[in-house]
Protein backbone atom coordinates (compact mmCIF):
# COMPACT_ATOMS: atom_id res chain seq x y z
CA UNK A 1 0.00 0.00 0.00
CA UNK A 2 1.41 3.19 -0.99
CA UNK A 3 1.43 6.51 1.27
CA UNK A 4 -1.15 8.23 -0.77
CA UNK A 5 -3.49 5.36 -0.47
CA UNK A 6 -2.63 5.37 3.13
CA UNK A 7 -3.01 9.10 3.37
CA UNK A 8 -6.67 8.80 1.70
CA UNK A 9 -7.85 5.96 3.85
CA UNK A 10 -6.85 8.44 6.99
CA UNK A 11 -8.35 11.49 5.42
CA UNK A 12 -12.04 9.05 4.80
CA UNK A 13 -11.54 8.05 8.35
CA UNK A 14 -11.09 11.81 9.44
CA UNK A 15 -14.11 12.78 7.55
CA UNK A 16 -16.34 10.34 9.06
CA UNK A 17 -15.09 11.16 12.86
CA UNK A 18 -15.89 14.95 12.03
CA UNK A 19 -19.31 14.41 10.53
CA UNK A 20 -19.80 12.29 14.22
CA UNK A 21 -19.05 14.61 15.61
CA UNK A 22 -21.18 17.18 14.34
CA UNK A 23 -23.85 15.15 14.35
CA UNK A 24 -23.35 14.91 18.21
CA UNK A 25 -23.25 18.55 18.30
CA UNK A 26 -26.23 19.37 17.14
CA UNK A 27 -28.09 16.74 18.89
CA UNK A 28 -26.83 18.60 22.20
CA UNK A 29 -27.73 21.93 20.58
CA UNK A 30 -31.34 19.95 20.20
CA UNK A 31 -31.62 18.48 23.73
CA UNK A 32 -30.72 21.89 25.46
CA UNK A 33 -33.37 23.91 23.42
CA UNK A 34 -35.57 21.23 23.93
CA UNK A 35 -34.56 21.18 27.75
CA UNK A 36 -35.24 25.31 27.50
CA UNK A 37 -38.64 24.97 25.74
CA UNK A 38 -39.67 22.58 28.39
CA UNK A 39 -38.29 24.64 31.32
CA UNK A 40 -40.39 27.68 30.09
CA UNK A 41 -43.10 25.31 30.09
CA UNK A 42 -42.89 23.88 33.20
CA UNK A 43 -42.14 27.78 34.37
CA UNK A 44 -45.85 28.15 33.22
CA UNK A 45 -47.42 25.30 34.50
CA UNK A 46 -46.14 26.43 38.02
CA UNK A 47 -47.42 30.32 37.02
CA UNK A 48 -50.99 28.65 36.01
CA UNK A 49 -51.22 27.02 39.13
CA UNK A 50 -50.17 29.86 41.73
CA UNK A 51 -51.55 33.14 39.73
CA UNK A 52 -54.73 32.97 42.52
CA UNK A 53 -56.99 32.45 39.61
CA UNK A 54 -59.54 30.71 39.90
CA UNK A 55 -59.79 28.58 37.12
CA UNK A 56 -62.25 25.01 36.98
CA UNK A 57 -60.05 21.86 37.23
CA UNK A 58 -60.75 21.08 33.18
CA UNK A 59 -59.86 24.97 32.52
CA UNK A 60 -56.29 24.11 34.45
CA UNK A 61 -56.04 20.90 32.75
CA UNK A 62 -56.75 22.44 28.92
CA UNK A 63 -54.27 25.03 29.66
CA UNK A 64 -51.69 22.74 31.15
CA UNK A 65 -51.85 20.54 28.33
CA UNK A 66 -51.35 23.49 25.71
CA UNK A 67 -48.42 24.45 27.51
CA UNK A 68 -46.95 20.77 27.29
CA UNK A 69 -47.98 20.50 23.30
CA UNK A 70 -46.07 23.60 22.76
CA UNK A 71 -43.20 23.18 24.66
CA UNK A 72 -42.89 20.07 22.38
CA UNK A 73 -43.69 21.12 19.03
CA UNK A 74 -40.99 24.18 20.39
CA UNK A 75 -43.26 27.45 20.31
CA UNK A 76 -43.39 29.60 23.46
Amino acid sequence: MDVVEQISKLQLQLKILQDDEMQHTKTIQNLSKMAARFRIGLQRIYELHNSGDEYSEREINDKTYGIVVDALAGYK
